[in-house]
């Protein structure tokens, strides 16, 4: 909030958190997501998972996914970047993202085939499936994410697409009684 309230401002006047650049390093931001990611799949036998684990760690994956993590990142984005979903970001936190999405998706697929997230959390599932379906889609036609190329590029086409048919069970199983929201 300090950030964005000074964006405005210049040089010593500017705010810039304490430890946000190791924290909002692309190396360490895709570590803790993976981490989350083993920790939220450790945790699918829990009585909470259905209600609170998977629905909060879904909706993280969307948030860091989607928008840009600072102010900083907002000046820095190189002209080469995708666009939109993951502008400047680096593909290593963009495919950390995708995958714990896609263990949160198919957590609820295998507990009660996606019942309590498809109904209860229709917002945020048509939401994923926006978001997969636009850097899919960026994939597609070629762009590029910062950091991608190789491997990392393989593992976003593959997270994407993964997420991708998730969505897509999880709506065909229950769009009858998902309340459209558009």
């Amino acid at each position: 909030m300090r950030e964005e309230r000074t964006i405005q401002r210049t040089g010593r006047s500017r705010y810039h958190g304490a430890g946000t650049g190791l924290i909002l390093n692309p190396l360490v931001l895709s570590q803790f997501l993976r981490t989350l990611a083993i920790l939220v799949n450790a945790a699918q036998n829990a009585p909470e998972w259905l209600a609170i684990l998977g629905p909060d760690s879904l909706e993280l994956a969307v948030t860091i996914g989607t928008r840009p993590i600072s102010s900083m990142e907002i000046e820095d984005v190189p002209p080469r970047s995708s666009g939109g979903d993951g502008e400047g970001k680096d593909a290593a936190v963009l495919v950390a993202a995708l995958e714990l999405a896609l263990i949160v998706l198919d957590g609820c697929l295998e507990l009660d085939g996606g019942k309590s997230l498809g109904l209860d959390h229709t917002n945020l599932i048509l939401g994923v499936g926006e978001w997969a379906g636009a850097v899919f889609s960026n994939l597609e036609k070629g762009l590029r994410v910062v950091g991608g190329g190789g491997l990392h590029e393989m593992k976003l086409q593959r997270a994407a697409a993964g997420l991708l048919v998730k969505v897509d069970e999880l709506r065909s199983r229950w769009s009858r009684s998902m309340i459209d929201t558009r």
